[in-house]
């Protein structure tokens, strides 16, 4: 939580003929990267695109 608000980044699984599915290596790395392009910004409480 930051700043009071929760964020989600990347997917832990997808959606395949309406069941659930885990992504293949589980999108650990993917959240990762995703959270460290926009962590600067959150945490100065910018918005981001």
């Amino acid at each position: 939580m930051l700043r009071g608000k929760i964020y989600y980044f990347g997917k832990s699984a997808r959606c395949v003929e309406r069941v659930l599915t885990p992504v293949e290596g589980d999108g650990r790395k993917e959240a990762l990267d995703e959270y460290k392009a926009v962590a600067d910004d959150l945490h100065a409480a910018r918005t981001t695109q």
